[in-house]
């Protein structure tokens, strides 16, 4: 499995957050306290209102969900289905 700094997932690589590949047959996830920790308690809570009720799975909340709703609160962009959503 690739090792966190192979993936490109620019803000998750920025916050150095771990990458969970513990299944190599799950997505790969993040571990919802690593981040609270990294956010802080401020964007913690914006996070996990823009977050809502995304997947997660047997590695942790989905890499690809994670990165999505960091760069929209970093960037201010919409992201996926924000667009059509929002």
């Amino acid at each position: 499995m690739k090792k966190k700094q192979e993936f490109d997932y620019p803000r998750i690589n920025q916050l150095g957050l771990t990458i969970i590949t513990k299944n190599p047959h799950a997505i790969p996830g993040i571990n919802f306290k690593e981040l609270a920790e990294k956010l802080g308690e401020e964007k913690s809570k914006i996070f996990n209102d823009l977050y809502g009720c995304q997947t997660c799975g047997e590695n942790g909340a989905y890499i690809y969900d994670v990165e999505a709703v960091l760069e929209r609160m970093f960037s201010g962009k919409l992201t996926g289905t924000q667009l059509f959503l929002d």
